[in-house]
């Protein structure tokens, strides 16, 4: 019913709305090809509170003990869980020694963890966790992996705040070009981008960061810079207040 309703009124709504605040350049482009007036949609990031840590970033002196990579998100199909899975067991029947921590709940738990327990070697559903124990998970990882992608239905990520909080943490990402995901991302400076749905390109890329020490340490130390530059969440609320003030003034 909402829907038909929506679909009623969606004329009034674009005639009648001063603007429409998107939260990147992929939901404003998609609000536009579903009707509404493109002069009136404007991007606002998400950002987050630059929080100093009181956890020390775990940074690795030697290869011996298993590379953990990280991953957060609810487990439902767009997330991607089971192409991570994929990408890590191919990379640990290549011989690299990897422990995929994977934090979230969902309905897709049961399977994923018997796909888990049919291809990994080292791994860890963490389940739902509070977001203080997650940051520091963050904090004891050496990569962030996130492979949101289009769904059949259509669904795809419209940002991807996990992605600027890991960053934040310390860690590089490997995530495909899917969605408003690649705008939280400073491609080849903090993390890199695969193409969607491409299993091998993130094994690669997985394994890329693993054997370039230099590479790793450089995406690491430049990640938290660029989330202060670029998403701090009290100067992107001062950017949003002012909208809402120029709108209601008439401007």
């Amino acid at each position: 019913i909402m829907q038909v309703l929506y679909k009623q009124f969606l004329s009034r709504l674009t005639h009648q709305t001063s603007q429409f605040i998107c939260v990147s350049e992929y939901l404003k482009k998609r609000a536009i090809e579903f009707g509404f007036p493109e002069e009136k949609c404007v991007v606002n990031y998400m950002g987050i509170p630059l929080t100093p840590f009181t956890e020390p970033k775990f940074l690795r002196t030697d290869k011996s003990s298993p590379f953990r990579i990280l991953s957060v998100g609810r487990l439902v199909p767009m997330k991607g869980h089971q192409m991570l899975i994929e990408a890590v067991a191919t990379a640990q029947q290549a011989g690299y020694n990897i422990q995929l921590d994977i934090v979230g709940a969902g309905p897709l738990r049961e399977a994923l963890e018997k796909q888990a327990s049919n291809s990994l070697k080292n791994f860890k559903f963490w389940g739902g966790q509070p977001h203080t124990q997650i940051l520091s998970l963050m904090r004891q990882s050496d990569i962030f992996a996130h492979l949101s992608h289009q769904t059949s239905n259509g669904y795809n990520e419209a940002f991807g705040l996990a992605v600027i909080e890991a960053q934040w943490a310390g860690l590089p990402v490997v995530a495909f070009r899917s969605g408003g995901v690649p705008e939280g991302i400073a491609e080849n400076k903090t993390g890199i981008l695969c193409a969607e749905n491409d299993v091998q390109a993130v094994k690669k890329a997985i394994c890329e960061l693993i054997d370039n020490d230099s590479k790793r340490n450089d995406m690491s130390a430049a990640a938290p810079e660029f989330i202060k530059a670029t998403f701090d969440n009290a100067r992107l609320t001062e950017r949003l207040e002012t909208i809402y003030e120029q709108n209601m003034s008439g401007k």
